[in-house]
């Protein structure tokens, strides 16, 4: 007998402008279509403590800041 699993597939787009002036605008909206796929989700956080520091320093491109408190979420699948 097989575990229950749970799979689909969620997809969310933004507003989005439709115009150059960005007078026009159509909402997000989400999709969702469940698929019998088995789906992996992960979360990740980086600079858990939004410290500031430097990422990288070069002489041809100065200073890179390093990353802020940044919450990171990714859904797969096998197709």
């Amino acid at each position: 007998m097989n575990a229950p699993t749970f799979a689909g597939c969620m997809i969310y787009t933004s507003m989005q402008y439709l115009d150059r002036a960005n007078t026009q605008s159509i909402s997000g909206w989400t999709h969702f279509r469940p698929d019998g796929k088995p789906i992996a989700v992960r979360f990740n956080v980086e600079n858990l403590f939004d410290l500031n520091y430097w990422a990288s320093a070069s002489v041809n491109y100065g200073l890179a800041m390093g990353t802020p408190l940044t919450f990171l979420l990714s859904l797969s699948t096998q197709f």
